[in-house]
């Protein structure tokens, strides 16, 4: 006897099992870098650009100057000189031929005075994510409206130390605070710590064939970090760990969206001079595990969990008396996660009967680099940078369905990453200009790719062959048909 399955029908179960997997492997992405998900169309449901710091997203980004947010590092942001300053930035990271986006900006005003003793200021910072990805089958988009926040702070300043404290409001999503502290421990010696808890929400709309489902969560994230420095005959020293931790909030009737992250990184800096030379070296490493749910009324129908961690290492050398410095650098990330879709809020019939997707995924990254840059013009001037940058993926994933309320497997599939390697450079150039006493900076960086290499037949562990239209097909190339790597900054 013959069974002849519709066709219809097929591609929705095949691309019901493909939204599972890159569930799993977006929650583990986002654990470990918003940088990762620039490499692939992958992403988590939170869409912020609030995330643990990252080796991978600051080469990417090329964001050498700290610009901490008053409500999370009061007295780092109060360190500057008193005045207004502005500050903008757009990134439109990638756009592939599949309608995948990753998109982030952010937009601040922060006012400073000194008081006395104290210095104080207040801040208005508007920062959104944007992320969506998948074919005609189904799509994921994470993102939604920018969230506002406003924060005030005050910093005393003596010859032991100084203190900062902030309060932070973040519309109907709460208030929050924030708390930095520093101090003087030898000769030579200094120590900061800081620490800070505010409210934050996100959006992930899942689409299958013609059905939406649109969920919307909040949850509290604690920082914490503290760092030492000293000076010694060898060279300026700097060890420093951070903590974030994400707890959702009580959710509602409908659907919400649950994010879970516990993220713990370090580093250590060296700084030195050698007769005519500026050397320098960083290593850093960070480990994260993170847990994101769909919920409907309180029950949860997609889960997806798992760890992640990066490690980089950095090493930096010019001439004491340029202006320039060159850089090279490698790393490394790797991610795990598992996932599960129910079909229910999406089909009634399949919520009947119980069916659910499954999915196992793991990625590799290793990475390294080169950079040649410019140091900064303090108010009139051209600064640039010149980067090239090698990226090699490794990763597989699988999944199956559960049809009868989890009992037995069909439809199973697994398949690998279809880029093995790719070389990008990258540009940076910027110019400061004086206007009405005021220094106004506007500064580009773009990324752009020169080579690649892919798998020739991409393995795959079950099921039928991809289609055409699926990433890992011999003869698709539309996921590497990409532009994007674009930051644009404008600064007074």
């Amino acid at each position: 006897m013959t069974t002849h399955v519709p066709v219809a029908a097929t591609r929705r179960r095949r691309d019901a099992c493909r939204a599972a997997a890159m569930l799993a492997l977006a929650c583990a992405l986002a654990g470990a870098a918003p940088a990762a998900a620039q490499l692939l169309p992958l992403w988590s449901g939170g869409g912020t650009p609030a995330a643990p710091g990252s080796y991978v997203w600051h080469t990417l980004a090329w964001d050498g100057g700290d610009r901490p947010a008053l409500g999370v590092a009061p007295l780092a942001a109060l360190e500057r000189a008193p005045g207004v300053a502005l500050a903008s930035e757009w990134s439109p990271l990638l756009r592939s031929g599949d309608g995948s986006r990753l998109e982030r900006a952010r937009q601040s005003v922060r006012a400073t005075a000194a008081a006395g003793a104290a210095d104080v200021g207040i801040e208005w910072a508007q920062e959104s994510g944007l992320a969506r990805g998948g074919d005609a089958g189904w799509a994921v988009q994470s993102g939604g409206e920018a969230p506002r926040d406003a924060a005030f702070g005050a910093a005393l300043r003596g010859d032991r130390g100084a203190l900062a404290l902030a309060v932070s409001v973040a519309g109907a999503r709460g208030a929050g605070f924030g708390v930095e502290a520093a101090a003087p421990l030898a000769a030579g010696w200094r120590a900061r710590a800081r620490a800070s808890a505010t409210s934050r929400d996100g959006r992930l709309d899942v689409r299958w064939d013609d059905r939406t489902v649109a969920a919307r969560g909040a949850w509290s994230e604690r920082r914490f970090a503290c760092a030492i420095a000293g000076d010694t005959r060898a060279g300026a020293f700097a060890v420093a760990l951070d903590a974030v931790d994400r707890e959702p909030a009580r959710s509602g009737a409908g659907d919400a969206l649950a994010d879970r992250l516990a993220w713990r990184g370090a580093r250590a800096d060296w700084d030195a001079r050698a007769g005519a030379l500026r050397l320098g070296a960083t290593v850093a490493h960070g480990a994260a595990r993170q847990r994101l749910e769909v919920r409907r009324d309180g029950t949860a129908y997609a889960v997806a969990a798992g760890p992640a961690t990066e490690r980089a290492a950095e090493l930096r050398a010019g001439p004491a008396a340029a202006r320039w410095t060159a850089r090279a650098w490698a790393g490394r990330v790797t991610t795990a996660a598992d996932a599960a879709l129910a079909l229910w809020p999406f089909d009634g019939l399949a919520g009947a009967a119980g069916t659910r997707i499954a999915a196992s995924s793991a990625l590799t990254l290793d990475h390294a680099g080169v950079a040649v840059d410019g140091a900064q013009a303090v108010r009139r001037g051209w600064d640039a940078g010149l980067a090239a940058w090698w990226l090699a993926p490794r990763g597989d994933f699988e999944s199956w369905r559960g049809v009868l309320f989890g009992l037995g497997h069909d439809g199973a599939q697994g398949g690998t990453l279809g880029v093995r390697r790719a070389v990008l450079a990258g540009l940076r150039i910027a110019r400061t200009q004086t206007i009405a006493g005021t220094p106004v900076r506007l500064e580009c960086v773009q990324w752009a790719p020169l080579a690649w290499r892919r798998d020739t037949a991409p393995a795959a562990a079950a099921g039928p062959a991809p289609g055409p239209e699926q990433p890992g097909a011999g003869g698709s190339t539309h996921a590497l048909r990409t532009w994007g790597g674009t930051i644009i900054r404008v600064s007074l």
